[in-house]
């Protein structure tokens, strides 16, 4: 993959490539929209990525046989510096550990995979997850990623792409999209440039996180482009929209198989003024 254009889509079949999608929201006053999304956005990891590898969960199976069951959990930290929650699947855990959501915790993920010979870790895997970042406002910092990366030609990608643009659509989001570096609360931009997303979070809406086949802007950031207009005249987008409460959907090519080196950096080339360098937080 050409390093310079974080974020395209890979040559090859690589098995450790994932899906991952991201979303960045702001918590509004009173938290409600918020503490919404943060459900929706775990039940649909669950329900659109892992149910068939939840109904087959090892909870209860003979351990010396696991070889294709899966291993589920959960795990959540109510707040920063207390130690990491950790419980295995089960329905009834599952509605407990989506009930305390609620309260917006430091750190929340749920895990399911597929396990192989003598109870190796092997493929697919789901990882779904939420950090909350804190400065003078909060952020919820939504990722999903699955391995193998999700086949296009599948019900789950139609179902996965459909479900982050009604999420997008819902608040103005400052950041958002589709990609395929293996990360999980960071940007490809961001892993590349060892920026960390507890510095670029709080200045998302002045400053773009990323960028990748899907990218999602904050309306801030969209309108300093020239908004819809703008945006399209660029050249560098398939598909360009305004989100129904603020924000701007782009994709970067109709066909995902056609995002390559070029088009990616068509998209890096249009948004390059609002994209971050590697000076300008700490980095790790």
């Amino acid at each position: 993959m050409d390093r310079r254009f974080v974020g395209q889509w890979p040559t090859g079949p690589q098995p450790y490539v994932p899906t991952v999608m991201q979303l960045t929201v702001e918590v509004e006053s009173g938290g409600g929209l918020a503490r919404s999304l943060l459900r929706e956005w775990f039940e649909a990891g669950l329900r659109i990525l892992a149910a068939s590898l939840v109904g087959n969960s090892r909870s209860g199976a003979d351990h010396g046989h696991l070889e294709g069951r899966t291993s589920a959990a959960m795990f959540a930290t109510p707040f920063e510096g207390r130690a990491e929650l950790r419980q295995e699947y089960s329905p009834e855990s599952w509605q407990g550990f989506l009930d305390a959501l609620i309260r917006l915790p430091s750190f929340a993920s749920f895990e399911a995979q597929k396990l192989g010979p003598q109870g190796v870790p092997s493929f697919p895997s789901i990882v779904v997850s939420c950090e909350r970042v804190d400065g003078d406002r909060a952020w919820l910092n939504l990722s999903m990623v699955t391995k193998p990366q999700l086949q296009r030609s599948g019900k789950r990608w139609g179902e996965a792409l459909s479900f982050l643009r009604e999420m997008a659509d819902k608040v103005n989001p400052s950041y958002g999209g589709i990609s395929f570096l293996d990360t999980v609360f960071s940007s490809p931009l961001e892993a590349q440039l060892h920026l960390r997303s507890r510095d670029t979070v709080p200045i998302s809406r002045s400053r773009l996180r990323g960028y990748g086949w899907i990218t999602i802007l904050p309306e801030e950031v969209g309108v300093r482009l020239g908004g819809v207009a703008g945006l399209r005249a660029s050249g560098a987008f398939a598909e360009v929209a305004a989100l129904e409460n603020g924000g701007f959907w782009l994709r970067a090519t109709e066909d995902l198989d056609n995002y390559r080196a070029q088009q990616a950096e068509l998209v890096r080339n249009a948004l390059a003024v609002v994209l971050p360098n590697a000076g300008m937080v700490e980095t790790r």
